[in-house]
């Protein structure tokens, strides 16, 4: 159930692919723990329920629990007793200002703005955050 990503070329094209993924934003953290109970239960089901059998034999599934580790260990840093509200990455805009709201870079009707200090700036083209993803799409 585990894919080799020492050979990055071997996805046969066959299996449809499902991407999961959580803490996009960085005041989010509940959505780690949702990922990790989805992924736990997919595991602990395996073998027991047909209809999770059927979906890991036949579907390429990818788990991504973090997408913004820099923004997490920001808000943790910046209040260490929880509650912390950054929401972007830490991305450094090279104009003082820090962070691009990540979700906001796929490309496709997310919105936002090009203003760089404002909590959902987005990037004009994807950046290499949400390139990832984008090249896991392209290489079906």
């Amino acid at each position: 159930m585990a894919k080799d990503f020492q050979q990055p070329n071997c996805y046969s094209g066959k299996a449809p692919r499902v991407l999961y993924t959580a803490l996009t934003h960085a005041r989010e953290p509940a959505s780690v723990q949702q990922l990790l109970y989805f992924m736990y239960y997919i595991l602990e089901n395996y073998g027991v329920d047909d209809e999770i059998t059927d979906i890991v034999d036949n579907t390429e599934l990818y788990f991504v629990p973090c997408v913004n580790p820099d923004g997490y260990v920001y808000n943790q840093m910046e209040s260490p007793q929880g509650g912390g509200m950054w929401r972007k990455n830490r991305r450094n805009n090279g104009d003082g200002s820090f962070g691009v709201d990540l979700n906001r870079n796929f490309g496709y009707k997310w919105g936002g703005t090009t203003e760089w200090d404002h909590h959902l700036f987005h990037q004009v083209i994807p950046l290499e955050e949400t390139l990832l993803f984008l090249n896991l799409k392209q290489n079906s």
